[in-house]
């Protein structure tokens, strides 16, 4: 007869075995994914901070200049490791293709951590089945004839956007990109959520001023490794802040979903128009809500979304204009064909703006995209590789963290000639077609691309 002691000797030895062939496992992975990431160049590894001392040092405004210097130095494929974390930094185009080509490295890695408390598993931050489906669902929202149906909003802000820089007129010195912020704020906030914040005339509104906050603090998180980490983080002054700017635009969010649901009740989306044959205005939030009666999204998910779109709305949306405007204050000859381009639209008529003018402003598209590639202000994107990858010749293998330089691959001189140049005309169609497919990509590329960014260019 087998003892008690018997069998507790016989289950202790199986979990030992169990623990140490998992444990040599993890090791043995371990190692392959070091000795492959190190076979990299770049900067000199530290227990602990990684590759992070010179960041960590270095006055925040001297930050992207050290970048630019280390992407010169190592590049365009090189290593760092955050922490315990290895990343291979790419900014070659046929290199990115292989990454945003890819239907299984699709994760964004533990980088965009930092907007889960506030975005949730909305589309920028989810991964596998759950961002797969909800784009899925989402992409439909955005569909051109969708989209026109908002121009009114855009054009009723524009013009207040207008009036207000008018008013300006004369002032020694502003800060533009606040009324620009505030514009984008304005717009996202009535198509996504249908209410009006009045953010652009209102500098005391509550919302408007805790997603300002959060994004400003999110930028000083990136840019300090030891802010990352939320055990710190969570201590500091700034920390405490965000969950105060949190708790607002959750209670926010949740209060207006709770609202536009009890109308939503009450009217169904129509056909496109009114009573009296005007374009029916409906929000995103409205499209979300449709899908809730079919349990396609529950609560939570419908305000992940809306967080979601309410802070890359925005903040990608000030930024494109805040640059663009800045590259014609620089380029007056550039600056006067623009307005050429407008006057011959508008001939001097004061009305607001259709899809149809949109799409004679040919020459001011190819700026906004000049602008996007100029200055890049998502400089850097991250992927996680859920299967190998060679690069270079190096196999990569999979859980490594590929960083794609965007800011890199648009100031290619192999692509872009004379890279530092502003040059709206990169652009027509016979450069663009002779170009890389993945030469530019602003807002990411492939499956995982931005939802309302056109792929073609």
């Amino acid at each position: 007869m087998v003892s008690v002691s018997e069998i507790l000797f016989g289950l202790g030895l199986v979990l030992l075995i169990v623990y140490g062939s998992t444990l040599w496992n993890w090791y043995k992975r371990r190692r392959e994914i070091v000795k492959a990431v190190d076979a990299f160049p770049g900067e000199k590894w530290y227990p602990i901070i990684g590759t992070s001392l010179t960041f960590l040092v270095a006055p925040r405004e001297k930050r992207w200049k050290i970048f630019k210097e280390l992407q010169k130095q190592f590049g365009p494929t090189s290593r760092a490791w955050m922490g315990n974390i290895p990343i291979v930094g790419i900014s070659k185009a046929e290199h990115l293709e292989l990454i945003f080509k890819s239907n299984v490295s699709i994760n964004k890695g533990i980088f965009y951590n930092i907007l889960k408390p506030w975005l949730g598993e909305g589309l920028v931050t989810a991964h596998g089945f759950k961002w797969k489906e909800h784009r899925r669902l989402l992409t439909p929202a955005f569909h051109f004839k969708i989209l026109d149906r908002y121009t009114e909003v855009f054009s009723e802000k524009a013009i207040e956007l207008a009036r207000i820089l008018e008013e300006k007129v004369g002032d020694e010195y502003f800060e533009a990109s606040v009324y620009f912020t505030r514009c984008a704020l304005d717009i996202i906030s009535e198509t996504a959520m249908g209410v009006k914040f009045n953010a652009l005339r209102d500098p005391t509104c509550e919302y408007a001023n805790a997603i300002f906050g959060l994004c400003e603090i999110i930028s000083l998180r990136t840019d300090n490794p030891l802010l990352g980490l939320d055990l710190i983080f969570n201590c500091t002054s700034e920390g405490k802040r965000f969950s105060r700017h949190l708790k607002t635009i959750h209670d926010t969010t949740n209060r207006i979903i709770e609202t536009r649901r009890e109308e939503f009740k009450k009217r169904q989306i129509g056909t496109g128009t009114d009573d009296l044959g005007r374009k029916e205005k409906f929000a995103f939030l409205d499209i979300l809500l449709e899908s809730e009666k079919e349990n396609k999204f529950t609560n939570k998910e419908i305000a992940d979304e809306v967080n979601t779109f309410m802070f890359a709305g925005q903040d990608t949306t000030a930024s494109t204009v805040t640059y663009t405007l800045f590259a014609l204050g620089n380029y007056l000859d550039i600056q006067t064909k623009v307005q050429e381009e407008l006057d011959a639209i508008f001939h001097g008529e004061e009305r607001p703006i259709s899809p149809q003018d949109i799409s004679s402003m040919e020459y001011l598209d190819r700026v906004i995209k000049e602008a996007l590639r100029m200055f890049t202000f998502v400089p850097y994107i991250f992927r996680v590789l859920e299967e190998d990858v060679v690069i270079d010749g190096h196999r990569i293998p999979a859980g490594v963290t590929m960083g794609l330089s965007l800011y890199d691959l648009h100031h290619n001189a192999e692509h872009w000639p004379d890279p530092e140049r502003f040059d709206p005309d990169r652009f027509l169609p016979e450069f663009a077609s002779k170009r890389h497919p993945y030469a530019f990509a602003p807002f990411s590329a492939g499956p995982r691309n931005c939802i309302v960014w056109n792929k073609e260019q």
